[in-house]
């Protein structure tokens, strides 16, 4: 028997082998573990229906890549080689920073907008950019006075703009000017809202205080209590001080390693969040697709309406505190003031999103 002959049976048996362990396996695990670490809906075993036969092998591929044994597993391994023999993030969307910090390549996912553009220092926005943005502010400040409400427009900085210092080098910053802090003085100047952009604020506190996450794009509990500090100051609302308040553990969504689609990345240790219940007490009274309600123990008989992106989930517990009744919507629909008798409006938007208001 010659060696080729010796090849060819064995390989034949590798892929009996491979094809065995599948049909095994597969009734046993359904590779379901998967949904639980990919925090995913994981595609489900398509019922056929003659009128959608075009697409059920589409779904039917889809389930079987899903389902796959171990799928998780080997995906995992090869992108963690990538990444940490090779440097190489696995998806366009992750920026692998120093120090095992990782940020948002927010143009990759969304073509409206474009975080490295805000980190560059040398973009600026046009005078006709700024206006359409300065028309917004305007126009929902002007309804939310009209409805008896004050408004904040509350700028979420990027998480490059408060830790430039983690950025790999090779994306150079060449001045700390950037365009979002030449709109945040068009719109100061240009309308009589109140605009809050607590980039520089966070910075320096961030020299003391974790307040961003490392591995996820958002701002941290701590850091959303600082940006709340400074909007309670602003409204005239009485808000406490971060020594009456207990610091407890602020586990990280993740949002940038889930990306990666990687299981062995460096820790997100050191995220803090108030524990607001020494506080005030807060409890969810409705929830509706739209909206949802929160009551707290606070007295004062203020209501306030939260209206925002994925940065304004931190804000939630940090204002539920901060008044009687919070009413908070992923939403920038400012109409939502003339529904609800407010006394105030808190107007978030993350700075890369600016440029969608810009367009």
């Amino acid at each position: 028997m010659n060696k080729n002959h010796v090849k060819n049976i064995l390989m034949i048996i590798l892929f009996l082998a491979f094809i065995g362990y599948y049909w095994i396996f597969f009734p046993v695990t359904g590779g379901e573990g998967n949904t639980e670490r990919e925090k995913r809906q994981l595609a489900e075993f398509p019922q056929f229906k003659a009128e959608e036969y075009k697409t059920y092998s589409a779904r039917l591929t889809d389930y079987l890549r899903d389902h796959i044994p171990f799928r998780y597993e080997v995906t995992s391994r090869y992108n963690d080689l990538m990444i940490n023999t090779f440097h190489q993030p696995t998806d366009r969307g992750v920026i692998l920073g120093k120090e095992n910090w990782l940020f948002y390549n927010s143009n990759a996912k969304d073509p409206d907008t474009n975080e490295l553009l805000d980190y560059d220092g040398v973009s600026r926005y046009t005078e006709e950019q700024m206006e359409r943005v300065a028309a917004e502010v305007r126009g929902a400040d002007e309804f939310c006075r009209e409805h008896g409400a004050q408004m904040i427009f509350l700028i979420a900085p990027n998480k490059s703009s408060v830790y430039p210092q983690y950025m790999p080098d090779v994306y150079v910053q060449e001045s700390d000017y950037s365009r979002m802090d030449q709109l945040y003085e068009y719109l100061c100047e240009n309308t009589e809202a109140i605009v809050l952009y607590p980039k520089r604020e966070l910075r320096e506190l961030s020299l003391k205080y974790k307040t961003f996450y490392a591995n996820d794009t958002h701002w941290n509990g701590l850091g959303a209590y600082f940006a709340t500090q400074m909007m309670m100051e602003k409204f005239g609302l009485d808000y406490p001080a971060l020594s009456q308040l207990e610091l407890v553990n602020d586990p990280s969504p993740e949002d940038l390693k889930l990306m990666l689609g990687v299981e062995n990345y460096a820790p997100d240790d050191g995220n803090t969040i108030p524990d607001y219940g020494q506080i005030y007490q807060v409890s969810v009274i409705s929830a509706t697709e739209n909206m949802t309600s929160y009551e707290s123990t606070n007295p004062n008989g203020k209501k306030l309406l939260l209206l925002g992106d994925s940065f304004s989930e931190k804000l939630v517990p940090a204002l539920g505190i901060s008044v009687t009744r919070l009413d908070a919507s992923r939403t920038r629909y400012y109409q939502f003031a003339e529904t609800g008798d407010y006394d105030y409006v808190v107007y978030e938007m993350v700075e890369r999103n600016l440029s969608i208001l810009a367009q």
